[in-house]
């Protein structure tokens, strides 16, 4: 199959639409960039496993997240994964297949190396972590004055790309490597860009009173408030970690253009989902299924001389664009690659009838399923400038059991074009618009045939 180009996949995590500028500003002119994408659903786990399967996740089972999958959603994801999952396709391929992550478990399917927390931080960092927590549960003002970072599992982003770089210089082609980044994540690290301290701001303590779960309020005044005093505080070092990710990715593509690997790399970098930060009642998480979590970020390097399509795109277009990437470069035959992309959800954007398919006029889907108790469980639909949401959840309560705020109704409906704020819901002024986004989100819904779909739309 001749020189077949190495893939290089960063996900980013919890870095909101609106503060990737400082990763956009770091990406070239042979980039794509897809202003207007949207994730599948608001948890990392549904999200990864669609940019593997290019299937949304009541089509590929997995709908939660973490330690809260079931078994029913893994032996759903297990049947309808068989030859689709990215890292075996590839494999099949002949690519030499790395992760760098901390998540394990199933996702080390079709990795011939999952390097994992131990490997990332080493010991050192492990020995750093808990001396640093065991300082924090001591004295928080020693702890602060250890570190201007919260103690964390995470390695930062320039850590983990410089090791990555040095793994990859060594490593037999072709590759494929997925790269894990956590700097926007909470607690969030600034470590190439610090935060300015706000002389101002709004007290954490007006934050706090009104967060009624326990565990939630802990975890926000003792790590997510790391060296903080407002609000503000808050949102700044969430901002110097977003510039510290475009920063590290800058000088990571920098160093592959010195070595060489990258003019026949094809990478795709994305975020999972955003992050709130006040809006609609919901702090420092991302458990609403409002604009800032579900508007992420999407771009592409492909090979010279390939191109790319269309205006509004999802993370379910990833998998079926870098086959279509790899099928135009030679790479697989059409035939596999036509065999594959028939089973996917997403869209392949190299192709001409991206034009017309991936407009702003096409419905994208996305949803979040409780995965903490008490949580809500909600699905949703955007099509052009009207967006739709309804909860699923039996028995719901009005205001959200951790942060004590209202983040949904029952049903909404929004512009989002005249509305980008999401304050006024149109869905008994607009009812006729609503029956047919909810009509959309109904049929994909009971389409996947997910025996916990079927269950939830039973009970709403």
């Amino acid at each position: 199959m001749g020189d077949r180009p190495n893939i290089i996949v960063i996900h980013v995590d919890a870095l909101r639409s609106d503060y990737a500028g400082y990763l956009a500003r770091a990406l070239g002119k042979d980039w794509r960039i897809y202003e207007e994408t949207y994730t599948p659903l608001y948890g990392t786990d549904p999200v990864l496993t669609t940019v593997f399967t290019g299937l949304y996740p009541p089509m590929h089972g997995i709908i939660r997240h973490g330690p809260w999958v079931t078994k029913t959603e893994l032996m759903v994801f297990r049947l309808r994964s068989r030859g689709l999952w990215l890292p075996e396709v590839l494999h099949r391929l002949g690519y030499r297949t790395l992760a760098f992550d901390i998540l394990g478990g199933w996702r080390r399917r079709g990795f011939n190396e999952y390097i994992d927390l131990a490997t990332l931080l080493g010991i050192l960092g492990k020995a750093r972590f808990i001396a640093l927590y065991a300082l924090l549960c001591v004295s928080r003002r020693l702890a602060h004055m250890a570190s201007r970072n919260p103690p964390t599992i995470y390695p930062d982003a320039a850590s983990l790309l410089s090791k990555v770089y040095n793994k990859l210089l060594e490593t037999r082609k072709p590759f494929m490597a997925f790269i894990h980044l956590w700097d926007t994540h909470t607690p969030y690290l600034a470590s190439q860009c610090s935060p300015s301290k706000k002389p101002h701001g709004t007290p954490l303590s007006k934050l706090l009173s009104r967060i009624e779960d326990h565990e939630w309020r802990r975890y926000i005044a003792t790590l997510v408030a790391w060296r903080a005093t407002s609000i503000e505080d808050i949102v700044e070092r969430y901002r110097a970690a977003a510039c510290s990710v475009g920063a590290a990715i800058e000088e990571f593509l920098n160093q592959l253009k010195d070595s060489g690997l990258y003019e026949n790399t094809i990478i795709v970098i994305y975020s999972d989902h955003g992050e709130s930060f006040g809006e609609h009642g919901a702090y420092f998480d991302h458990h609403t299924l409002h604009e800032e979590v579900v508007k992420s970020f999407l771009a592409f390097k492909p090979l010279a001389g390939q191109k790319l399509y269309g205006e509004r795109a999802g993370l379910v277009d990833v998998a079926p664009t870098l086959l279509g990437l790899l099928a135009s470069a030679g790479a697989m035959s059409s035939e596999e690659y036509r065999r594959l992309a028939r089973r996917m959800n997403g869209v392949d954007l190299s192709t001409e009838s991206a034009r017309q398919a991936a407009t702003a006029e096409r419905p994208l889907f996305f949803g979040m399923v409780a995965d903490k108790p008490g949580l809500d469980i909600l699905f949703g639909v955007v099509k052009g400038s009207m967006k739709y949401v309804e909860s699923f959840m039996k028995n719901r309560q009005a205001r959200c059991p951790r942060c004590g705020a209202v983040h949904h109704s029952n049903r909404e409906l929004y512009n989002i074009v005249k509305d980008p704020k999401e304050e006024h819901n149109l869905a008994k002024e607009m009812p006729e618009e609503a029956a047919t986004l909810r009509q959309l989100l109904i049929k994909h819904l009971e389409a996947s045939r997910h025996p916990e779909i079927r269950r939830l739309l039973g009970e709403a």
